[in-house]
Formats: structure tokens, sequence, C-alpha cells
């Protein structure tokens, strides 16, 4: 079972509780990483949210990124799961991703799509008051 990580999935040691057996480099297609979700919890407050990543669709280019790989164990393969749809506020949609530029494997892929999406009209400007002002329960936003 394969998790697609691009934000801080990728360097913040969360699948060493879960028995990770492989980290691989990825790519997805027609999708980029964006700093387009507000963090009202771990980054910033719902008065003053702060900015985390996402993914959007877009027609060309890719996001490439760190995959982590587990083996399915019933019980710890749901714990894990609904650890992470708790963490990134959303459930894991199937997508076809590309390992090491080799192989194409259905992957969970969390694409947040709620209430918290950041206006795609905000600018540069607004984006980065908002790393430079947010603090939350992880910390501060510009960490």
């Amino acid at each position: 079972m394969w998790i697609f990580g691009y934000g801080s999935l990728m360097f913040d040691g969360w699948e060493s509780g879960y028995g990770c057996v492989r980290r691989e480099l990825a790519e997805l297609a027609e999708y980029r990483r964006v700093f387009g979700k507000k963090s009202v919890k771990n980054w910033g407050t719902r008065e003053c949210p702060g900015l985390t990543l996402n993914l959007k669709k877009f027609d060309t280019g890719s996001a490439g990124v760190l995959l982590s790989s587990f083996p399915i164990n019933g019980a710890v393969t749901r714990a894990m799961l609904d650890c992470l749809s708790n963490r990134e506020a959303c459930a894991p949609c199937m997508l076809p991703v590309l390992v090491s530029r080799q192989q194409i494997v259905q992957t969970h892929v969390y694409i947040y799509k709620g209430k918290s999406v950041l206006d795609p009209q905000a600018g540069l400007t607004q984006r980065a008051a908002m790393v430079g002002s947010a603090s939350g329960a992880c910390g501060a936003s510009f960490d």
C-alpha cells in the first residue's frame, strides 16, 4: 500500500509508527503543490489562519514528492488511514503515481477540497502575510 506525501508527510517521521518498508521519489501527473489550504488548528487559528500545502489540478506538470510503502495489516492499516484522514482533514483518493520514474502504482493521495481552501484569487502578498502572522498548536506557520 502506498501513501503520497507532498508536505509535512515528506519529512516529519509520521510513517515510522506504521511499519513503512520503503520510501521513493514519485510524480503525480497533472497536479502541483500549492500553498492553498488554510490551517486553523496546527499552524494558525480560525481568527488568523496559517497556510499549508495542498494539491491543485493543472493541465501540465507534475508534483514531485516522496512516496511511502506499507504492508497491508488490517487494524494497523485502518488506524494509519484514520490518523492521516484526521490529520489532512479529508479522505484519500486513489490516483496513479509514477514511482522512481519506473512504475505506475495506485496510491492514496490526500487532496483537501473543504471550506478551508484558500480563495485562488489570493495574491502572493496576502499569502505571505498569512504565513508571517499565524501560529497554532504546532507552532508558527512560518516554520
